[in-house]
């Protein structure tokens, strides 16, 4: 036991020297007492044992003939007892103690993934509404234009899903998103969304290319207003007061600007108000869809981009039995202006700006 004692003082200074925290050495040091206290205290209940096997039966009587209980026995004993008792109390008190002294966790940083997407929709919702009228302004086809905006951004979800080639040999390839599985039910409850996403997607293109840029976001503005409407008729979900009170500047500043837009048209006004309806119903379709299970690995970036595939497949036929019979001579008119590098490097950024600023959103 002294053996053992003196080791255990001499590993105490070892880890002073060696700049550990006094809760890391004390911690090792109550580990280290336990253990080798409960070794004394085992040693000497054998050893009582032992001597008590040793002495023979007196029947009651007092036995003349049997030797004294050693001194150190006792002392031990005791020590030992006692001992462990204060390094128990220690541990109580100290319940990080048995792991070594853990420190205490660091605070969290904070998310700033809220705010991080919500100036990424914003910086990407003005580079496509600069980027859609100038595009429509020497292509003008809004229709087919839709059609290729939603084309560019099924693209890049669908390179987002490829795996990727393994950076360490013998490794197994990994995409930057799972692939989301999806059975025909599933299709068929989106297919409602899907539909309100492209015709919104299609009348908020149609409604630049015959008005100003800035005429067109004021009018998009009222979104909210047909969403809480369509919110309590359909859904019977009402919004506290202040909610209802924060749609009165949205009204008064569309009415202002339509009634003192120089450039007023119509069709811009017409199809940037259905856009919303649009808009609208495709939030409440989308929140009555999701109520169910869907599919697997379906996080909110792959919905969004399984919903942009399938806007796509509705939206060419419309687009192409819209303005398929001009396409060709226009397309020809515009790369003889701008050059077809020029031309699609505008349709991809637009496209992308478009597709990521919605995921965004």
């Amino acid at each position: 036991i002294k053996f053992f004692w003196s080791h255990l003082t001499f590993r105490m200074e070892n880890s002073t020297r060696r700049g550990l925290s006094r809760r890391h050495t004390m911690s090792n040091t109550n580990l280290r007492k336990t253990v080798l206290l409960t070794l004394a205290i085992a040693y000497a209940k054998t050893y009582q044992q032992k001597q008590h096997q040793q002495q023979p039966t007196t029947n009651h009587h007092t036995n003349t003939n049997a030797q004294p209980q050693p001194r150190h026995h006792h002392t031990v004993t005791r020590l030992a007892t006692t001992t462990l008792h204060k390094a128990s109390a220690n541990q109580r008190r100290a319940p990080l103690a048995l792991r070594g002294g853990v420190a205490p966790a660091t605070p969290a940083r904070p998310d700033l993934t809220t705010p991080l997407a919500v100036a990424g929709w914003y910086l990407a919702s003005i580079v496509y509404s600069l980027l859609n009228k100038e595009v429509l302004s020497y292509w003008n086809f809004p229709c087919v234009f839709s059609a290729v905006q939603l084309l560019v951004g099924a693209l890049w979800a669908g390179a987002l899903w490829l795996p990727l080639p393994p950076v360490v040999p013998g490794s197994k390839p990994r995409a930057l998103r799972s692939l989301p599985r999806l059975a025909r039910a599933d299709f068929q409850l989106l297919l409602p969304v899907a539909i309100f996403l492209a015709m919104g997607h299609l009348l908020s293109t149609v409604a630049p290319a015959y008005g100003t840029v800035a005429f067109t976001n004021i009018i998009k503005t009222a979104e909210p207003l047909f969403t809480c409407v369509f919110s309590a008729f359909f859904l019977g979900q009402t919004f506290s007061l202040s909610v209802y009170l924060t749609l009165i500047p949205i009204i008064f500043g569309v009415c202002l600007a339509t009634a003192s837009e120089l450039t007023f048209s119509s069709i811009s006004l017409i199809a940037g108000l259905l856009s919303n309806v649009m808009f609208a119903s495709r939030a409440i379709t989308a929140k009555r869809v999701m109520q169910a299970p869907l599919g697997r690995t379906l996080s909110p970036q792959n919905l969004y981009s399984v919903l942009t595939m399938m806007a796509l497949v509705i939206l060419v036929p419309i687009a192409l039995a819209l303005e398929g019979r001009r396409i060709v001579q226009g397309t020809a008119d515009t790369v003889a202006v701008l050059g077809w590098p020029t031309f699609l490097r505008m349709l991809v950024n637009c496209g992308l700006s478009h597709y990521l600023y919605n995921e965004c959103a």
